[in-house]
């Protein structure tokens, strides 16, 4: 078994060392506008327009994707073989809180399972990295899915052929009200000789912008006098109501 463990050791640097290279940041930026979208009281999400130049013929994917985190699920279950109730949780970290991807090609075209894992393309590259019960990771991806952060968009890249033997790419993003505020990161990653490499990338920062930052500013450092606002609001509000539709309410017919 001492015989064994240089090899091991060394297998295991080899592997790492692989995967940190593919994982590389890229050097070139991809031209992304707007990089900085306010989110005020009426936001309802936004559309991000995404530009680059790709090798001739190469299949690319875009991904969109947030910061990870760690996400508690309720789990669901029958007590005593009757009730449908909540059993217990289940906890799942690394879970990136937004996804969303779009193909030049079929994900099987792109590479296979070990190369989109590597380059974290597609769900089952997602599940395979993230870390508690993995089986309800597809659980997971529905819910993200309803609220719009989670979509995988198979072919939907187009790309036009160019001069200078590349092509191009013009993309729309969209991004659901559901996003919250944070820094996203958008990569283009191309596909060939049965290996993934980074083409570009960029960060797309989402930040809370007039009424809607004063009321969260207000919220988290001064709760008390928020606490009074939000109930005054609310009795301001009733008594409109009131006056607007309760008028003659109270007549007799």
């Amino acid at each position: 078994m001492a015989r064994l463990a240089p090899l091991a050791v060394a297998a295991a640097c080899a592997a790492l060392g692989a995967v940190a290279a593919a994982q590389q940041p890229c050097s070139a930026s991809l031209d992304v506008q707007p990089s900085n979208i306010p989110i005020g009281l009426w936001y309802g999400g936004s559309v991000v327009h995404v530009k680059a130049e790709v090798p001739h013929g190469m299949p690319v994917a875009l991904v969109f994707e947030g910061p990870s985190e760690h996400v508690t699920l309720h789990k669901k279950g029958k007590a005593g073989g009757i009730l449908w109730m909540n059993v217990g949780d289940v906890e799942l970290g690394g879970v990136p809180s937004a996804y969303l991807l779009s193909t030049s090609a079929p994900l099987p075209a792109l590479g296979d399972p070990q190369t989109l894992e590597t380059q974290q393309i597609g769900y089952a590259a997602l599940g395979a990295t993230v870390s508690g019960e993995r089986e309800m990771f597809p659980e997971l991806v529905k819910l993200k899915e309803q609220e719009g952060a989670y979509a995988v968009h198979e072919g939907a890249l187009h790309l036009t052929p160019g001069q200078g033997g590349a092509d191009s790419l013009v993309q729309d993003v969209p991004i659901s009200p559901r996003i919250g505020e944070g820094q996203y990161q958008l990569r283009l990653v191309g596909f060939g000789n049965g290996q993934g490499r980074c083409l570009g990338s960029a960060t797309l920062t989402l930040r809370q912008a007039g009424a809607a930052k004063s009321l969260r500013e207000l919220a988290f450092g001064h709760g008390l006098l928020y606490g009074i606002a939000a109930v005054v609001i609310a009795i301001v509000a009733g008594l409109a109501t009131g006056l607007l539709f309760g008028k003659g309410g109270s007549k007799g017919h």
